[in-house]
């Protein structure tokens, strides 16, 4: 039996109340708090409906000597029973994007719990209950977002200074996996900023040199910066993680940013991004596959889902690896539609994105100033 879960307004405010009660968790650890920018420009806003949709099919649960061989070959521990666990990122308020309405059909999710790194909001289901009682699992998000280009105005002449003791800056410029700071990192960053001091022109002249030297191509093999560097092709997360690397070995904070963008066709598609982050002015966009109209400037056709790399998730099993998962210690490596961890099970595990509509809207631009 399908249940509903109607989201209204609220998810745009960071918080999530529902028709059933889910508790929310916060972490104790210290979340990282981001200043308000000083001027960006929010302009021609669009109307997005779309439907994400997780669809698990084909469910066949193992046991006796099938079970043991299959957690053999995934390295799971021998006495795991058959388990099923997804997370997916809550789409909330950002300074592109406001969320209108949220309706969730299919099993409620078991929690939803704050990213205490990035401040993503992340839906968990334990789906381990509903194994061997269907053959289909499906969840359905029907979003409503209101999307709006930002612009950001820069005065590159009134730069502040980094604060290198706050969480912010410690965690944004650390090398961590798939964001390597390698020795080749780090000799790239130093040649391609070469005497420049200014944070914002360091950037500039990193997101050009990216923009000029990769490649467009989907990698076969390999993710993360270090690989990026060494063969200078990728898709958009490849782009993404070398600038985010040369960025954070140049001291200037950056992270991934993951999403959806609309194409030609009005077709929403996954996309990979990247902002770094300005004293005085906060967090920038930073798209390095559109050349510089993606620096610090996005068009009102993409929302996002979440940000940072390494996203931390909570109830990860202890025995998920990248061998039998879409998780690792306890973490993921980005969050769009949907991650997964299973055992003891063999699966279709398929996620898509609908678009139902796209509608200009008419308002006056909007600006976050500090005042």
């Amino acid at each position: 039996m399908k249940l509903s879960l109607i989201i209204t307004l609220i998810l745009a405010s960071g918080c999530a109340h529902h028709t059933q009660q889910v508790p929310l968790v916060k972490s104790e650890q210290e979340e990282i708090q981001e200043p308000e920018t000083p001027i960006i420009v929010a302009i021609k806003p669009i109307l997005i409906e779309a439907e994400l949709i997780t669809r698990i099919s084909k469910i066949k649960v193992f046991e006796g000597d099938q079970l043991k061989r299959n957690h053999l070959k995934k390295g799971i521990p021998a006495l795991s029973p058959p388990q099923l666990h997804v997370w997916s990122s809550g789409i909330i308020k950002r300074p592109n994007q406001t969320i209108l309405d949220l309706d969730i059909q299919g099993p409620l999710p078991n929690d939803i719990t704050t990213d205490f790194e990035n401040g993503n909001k992340i839906f968990y289901w334990n789906l381990t209950n509903q194994l061997g009682n269907q053959d289909n699992i499906v969840i359905r998000r029907k979003l409503t977002i209101e999307s709006a280009e930002l612009v950001a105005i820069i005065d590159e002449e009134n730069i502040g200074e980094y604060d290198k003791t706050e969480n912010l800056f410690l965690l944004y410029t650390k090398s961590e996996p798939f964001i390597e700071l390698t020795p080749e990192i780090y000799f790239k960053a130093r040649e391609i900023i070469a005497e420049e001091n200014n944070p914002y022109r360091k950037a500039r002249l990193i997101f050009q040199w990216v923009n000029k030297n990769m490649k467009f191509r989907f990698p076969k093999t390999g993710r993360g910066a270090k690989i990026a560097l060494k063969k200078l092709y990728g898709d958009s997360g490849q782009y993404s993680d070398l600038f985010v690397a040369l960025c954070r070995a140049s001291k200037i904070p950056a992270r991934m940013v993951a999403g959806f963008r609309l194409d030609e066709n009005d077709k929403l598609k996954n996309h990979l991004w990247a902002e770094f982050y300005l004293p005085g002015y906060g967090w920038l966009p930073a798209d390095p596959t559109q050349g510089m109209a993606g620096f610090t400037r996005m068009e009102n056709r993409r929302f996002i889902a979440s940000v940072g790399r390494n996203i931390p998730l909570k109830e990860s099993p202890h025995w998920a690896t990248f061998q039998n998962s879409e998780v690792q210690d306890s973490r993921t490596g980005f969050m769009l539609s949907a991650t997964y961890a299973f055992c003891g099970i063999k699966l279709n595990f398929k996620t898509r994105i609908k678009t139902i509509s796209v509608r200009e809207l008419q308002k006056e631009f909007s600006t976050n100033k500090k005042e």
